[in-house]
């Protein structure tokens, strides 16, 4: 199902002209695994998932807001 998920963004991104270098599917805590990840990086780019809207659905309760929090480097929040 993950692998799916991830197929179907590069689509979409691709989509849009940008080129994707690399796909990874990994299981563990999704913050933890993401900030751990996202070190390799200059940037970490998330995804919001919930229907919000404004400010509340960036600075809500969720994964993109803890990676945001937690992360070293730069974090992107993407719609």
């Amino acid at each position: 199902m993950a692998k799916r998920a991830v197929a179907a963004a590069k689509r979409e991104i691709e989509k849009v002209g940008v080129r994707v270098s690399g796909e990874t599917v990994l299981v563990g805590d999704p913050v933890s695994t993401i900030v751990e990840e996202g070190k390799k990086y200059s940037v970490i780019v998330v995804s919001r998932f919930r229907r919000r809207s404004g400010w509340r659905q960036i600075f809500s309760n969720s994964i993109a807001f803890k990676v945001l929090d937690r992360a070293e480097n730069s974090v992107m929040v993407a719609r």
